[in-house]
């Protein structure tokens, strides 16, 4: 919603783009970053908690949007953000590490439900914020209702049974382990030991450390390639921003379907790392097709095709993560490590561009489906423990 209404944000409070791009993103992450891990570490060790700390987190979300909502200054609009950022980590990252937890043969079919649902969400955010404009209403007005919502969502999930795991009962649901919960590093549930040496063990994971990367190389195809690909999308065929609007919608609209397909897919019982190899092998050659497009309408199907290729390869790739560790909390606080390649990121890629050309800068993106292919083979080829 705030990254859609960027220039009425900057008009409104008279900031520049890097300001307002450091205040709606960089300044709020950097700040969740490090409050996350702990926070997901204490919630970790009081599972019984875990219902107050997620309905919790959903009204602080809310709490930070509202204030967003009436912010007179960028400075006040950053910090509501920031209470926004850190409410997700709880009412977000904690429910989805909950919610593997309690179905640990699911994982691979679960996160792509969840990331179908986040993904409708940035359908929906652009469409809410253009109706509430038709009506005459403005960012703060939309900002102000989807606090509601956050609001109206942590009441009803406060009513609701909320099941969450515990050292009495690690697996409600009665599946077996899985293959990388028997050694490699991970440590039990061991409430002596200190945060700062659950990170150190976790990180000693051999089977959770690649999936932790892979985790973060997904970030390489995703907001910051859409940036890229609407700057590229107008250098080759000098699209206007309706036009561009328009491709990177329709590419939107694949990525949903491609998650509708592996959700069928996994339904079937296909082999999840098989799948990711084979899907993350597609992107890459999918993204050279796409820049080889001729025409726009060429690029608009080529770019769909693509998205429904990459939509695939997160949720697949994290519940690997998941699997590689007997805490889905833990590696959702260890992944908050990896949380600078995101700042990092737009940096490295924009210096690409400016100084190599975008085509290079997307082609540096596409190194995402190479890592994630090598990672998915060792995986897959490697003895087990």
């Amino acid at each position: 919603m705030t990254f859609v209404a960027v220039p009425e944000l900057e008009r409104d409070l008279g900031m520049s783009t890097s300001t307002a791009l450091l205040l709606l993103f960089t300044l709020p992450g950097a700040v969740a970053s490090l409050a996350e891990p702990p926070l997901l570490l204490w919630a970790d060790r009081h599972p019984r908690l875990r219902r107050r700390l997620v309905t919790g987190g959903l009204a602080l979300m809310g709490a930070g949007l509202g204030l967003a909502a009436i912010a007179p200054t960028p400075w006040a609009l950053g910090l509501a953000m920031t209470l926004m950022f850190i409410g997700n980590g709880l009412g977000v990252n904690l429910a989805q590490a909950t919610l593997m937890d309690l179905w640990p043969a699911r994982r691979e079919q679960l996160m792509t439900r969840w990331v179908l649902m986040g993904t409708l969400g940035d359908v929906c955010a652009p469409l809410l914020l253009a109706v509430i404009a038709l009506l005459g209403g403005g960012w703060r007005v939309a900002l102000g209702c989807v606090a509601g919502m956050c609001m109206v969502h942590a009441l009803w999930l406060a009513s609701r049974p909320f099941e969450a795991p515990t050292d009495a009962v690690a697996h409600p649901r009665g599946e077996p382990l899985d293959e990388a919960r028997h050694g490699e590093g991970d440590g039990g549930h061991d409430d002596d030991l200190s945060m700062i040496d659950v990170l150190r063990m976790g990180l000693r994971n051999r089977a959770l450390l690649p999936w932790l990367c892979a985790v973060a190389m997904c970030g390489l195809l995703d907001e910051v390639f859409v940036a890229v690909a609407s700057v590229w999308l107008e250098q080759a065929f000098h699209a206007s921003l309706a036009q561009r609007g328009f491709v990177l919608g329709l590419a939107t609209f694949g990525g949903v379907l491609g998650l509708v397909v592996l959700d069928r897919a996994l339904a079937r019982g296909v082999d999840p790392r098989r799948w990711l190899t084979f899907t993350a092998a597609a992107s890459g050659v999918g993204l050279v097709v796409w820049l080889a497009a001729p025409t726009l309408a060429w690029s608009a199907a080529g770019l769909f095709l693509l998205e429904a290729l990459v939509a695939q390869l997160y949720p697949l790739v994290q519940a690997q993560a998941f699997r590689a560790h007997d805490r889905a909390v833990v590696v959702e606080a260890l992944q908050g490590l990896f949380a600078p390649i995101d700042f990092l990121l737009p940096l490295a890629i924009g210096f690409v561009a400016d100084r190599v050309g975008v085509v290079s800068a997307l082609l540096l993106l596409g190194l995402q489906t190479v890592g994630i292919v090598v990672i998915a083979r060792r995986r897959a080829l490697a003895p087990g423990p």
